[in-house]
């Protein structure tokens, strides 16, 4: 991860340096996605905001919506709701684009929850309902763990456990995916008094790198 980290980092800078302002901006985004990898939300936020710049300079919507889109689970898991919540309604309500819609919703859901916010809510679930069935690894992970946290916020812990538990095993899936998989399926196996589902989830984490 350091060593993958440092090349992307001077990849960045030799974007920069040389004018290779689409170079720059894939940099920082992959940064942004080591950082969350490595536990450290706060150096994401980082890195998307530094590439935001470059990329609203430009006038590159499309690497502005990514890079919103991957800005959202760190701010929520900073606790900056206020932060996120735009950005994701934004995103959820005001583009054509699948991928960052369901992505949105995977950890605006929980914010909306949270808050009591039914509208916002039911726009989650809605958005991952349409998009379950795709073929497409990460977006079907994603609305996974929207419709596994819409479960579990509804008492629904067993559905929840079935629905976030195919994530931990999923190929090609954002780190901060399978975290947000993870705490539900803990979440719901703790509710349901699963020893069995607890011991399967402890396993699961003991055997991460």
């Amino acid at each position: 991860c350091q060593e993958g980290g440092a090349v992307l980092r001077l990849a960045a800078d030799l974007g920069d340096t040389h004018g290779l302002t689409e170079v720059g901006l894939r940099a920082r985004y992959n940064l942004a996605a080591v950082a969350l990898e490595s536990g450290r939300p706060a150096d994401a936020v980082r890195e998307v905001d530094d590439a935001l710049v470059q990329a609203r300079e430009r006038g590159d919507r499309g690497w502005e919506r990514m890079l919103l889109s991957q800005s959202i689970a760190p701010l929520v898991v900073l606790g900056r709701w206020d932060q996120a919540e735009p950005i994701a309604i934004t995103l959820l309500t005001g583009t054509h684009d699948p991928h960052s819609a369901v992505y949105a919703a995977a950890f605006l859901i929980h914010v909306a929850a949270a808050r009591g916010d039914h509208d916002t809510w039911q726009t989650c679930r809605s958005v991952a309902e349409a998009n379950r069935d795709t073929s497409h690894a990460d977006l079907a992970s994603a609305a996974a763990v929207t419709l596994a946290r819409d479960a579990l916020e509804s008492e629904a812990p067993q559905e929840a456990l079935a629905l976030a538990r195919p994530v931990l095993s999923a190929l090609s899936t954002a780190s901060e995916s399978v975290e947000e998989a993870y705490a539900i399926c803990i979440d719901a196996a703790l509710t349901l008094a699963d020893a069995s589902a607890i011991t399967e989830l402890e396993s699961y984490g003991a055997s991460l790198p």
